[in-house]
């Protein structure tokens, strides 16, 4: 939930406020400015654990996710804007410990949200 948790280390303009708003959004989390660097996943970041009911059933699908990425490239929150379990459950557990280069804006590294979308494809071959 925003508001609780952990903080913005880096204290600046974007991080995760103690409630109010910041920025316009709840807990002090903006959209991407036009002029910044968007954050960059670590290529360390698991994928989503495929469920395997949904495998054996030859079932695919995408999540959306909302991911609420610290200045210091941790993830804060992360909800499910759209999909269906059981991958929502797999894209949440995977993106909780997901990390990233954060974004940067003039110089500074800033908390940003960010629409993800996760897909699950069963690979052939």
């Amino acid at each position: 939930m925003y508001g609780e948790g952990k903080g913005d280390p880096a204290g600046l303009e974007g991080g995760l406020a103690q409630g109010g708003t910041l920025g316009g959004q709840v807990g002090g989390a903006i959209a991407l400015p036009e002029d910044a660097t968007p954050p960059t996943p670590l290529a360390s970041n698991a994928k989503p654990r495929y469920p395997e009911d949904a495998k054996a059933a030859g079932r695919t699908g995408t999540v959306m996710l909302r991911v609420v990425i610290l200045a210091d490239g941790s993830v804060a929150d992360v909800k499910a804007l759209r999909g269906d379990e059981p991958f929502v459950s797999a894209a949440l557990e995977a993106a909780r410990k997901w990390r990233f280069e954060p974004a940067r804006h003039n110089g500074q590294a800033i908390t940003v949200y960010r629409i993800i979308p996760v897909n699950f494809r069963i690979e052939v071959g």
